[in-house]
C-alpha cells in the first residue's frame, strides 16, 4: 500500500519499531502545486477515465482501519 499526503506540521514516528522491524522510510518531493492542480482538473473532467489507475476508494472516516487490514 502506498499512502500519499502533504503534511503541514511535524510528524512523529515510532523510532524503536522502525529500527527493530528494519523498516525503510523514503521521503520525496516530486510534485509541485501545479502538478496537483493539473491532476484535480483531470479528475473533474467527466471524459477522463480514472479506472486504470484507481484500485480502491476508501472513505476518509475508514482510512485508518483500512490501513490496518490487508
Amino acid at each position: 500500500m502506498i499512502s500519499l499526503g502533504i503534511i503541514g506540521e511535524e510528524v512523529r514516528y515510532p523510532a524503536l519499531r522502525i529500527t527493530r522491524s528494519e523498516i525503510t522510510i523514503y521521503g520525496t518531493i516530486i510534485y509541485t502545486k501545479k502538478d496537483f492542480a493539473a491532476a484535480l482538473t483531470l479528475l473533474q473532467d467527466s471524459t477522463f477515465n480514472v479506472a486504470p489507475v484507481l484500485s480502491k476508494i476508501v472513505p476518509f472516516a475508514k482510512y485508518r482501519k483500512h490501513l490496518l487490514t490487508p
